[in-house]
């Protein structure tokens, strides 16, 4: 059975419940803390924690995003799912893996721009 990471808790995927251990500290009325209680709490996280994310590739002109064609494709995975796997699925659906590409990373969104190339890849989740 898997469990929950302690601090990213439902951020991580787990097959069914996890338990959580916590220590909290109890006050002996002066001030000071002497003892140790431990909680147990039960986190529940749903199994199919997916999100959608959209691809979409076009020209640049200028090195700003032209419109002229677009291709655009869409993917689920995992919440859990790391930038770089998401960069490589979204390379590997564009067609351009194995190419080396300048990343900017604005936030909600990662822009790719294929050296070699007068196009960009837009990756972007939907909520």
């Amino acid at each position: 059975m898997a469990t929950a990471h302690p601090i990213f808790g439902s951020a991580l995927s787990v097959l069914n419940s996890a338990r959580v251990t916590t220590s909290q500290p109890i006050s002996n009325g002066v001030g000071c803390f002497m003892v140790t209680q431990k909680t147990t709490e039960t986190a529940l996280v749903s199994q199919n924690d997916e999100i959608e994310y959209s691809v979409e590739m076009t020209d640049t002109f200028g090195g700003e995003a032209n419109y002229a064609w677009v291709k655009r494709r869409s993917f689920r995975a995992s919440r859990a799912l790391s930038d770089l796997a998401l960069v490589r699925r979204a390379k590997m659906l564009m067609g351009i893996t194995g190419i080396s590409c300048r990343r900017l990373d604005m936030g909600d969104a990662i822009a790719l721009y294929p050296c070699g190339s007068c196009t960009v890849v837009f990756i972007s989740a939907i909520y």
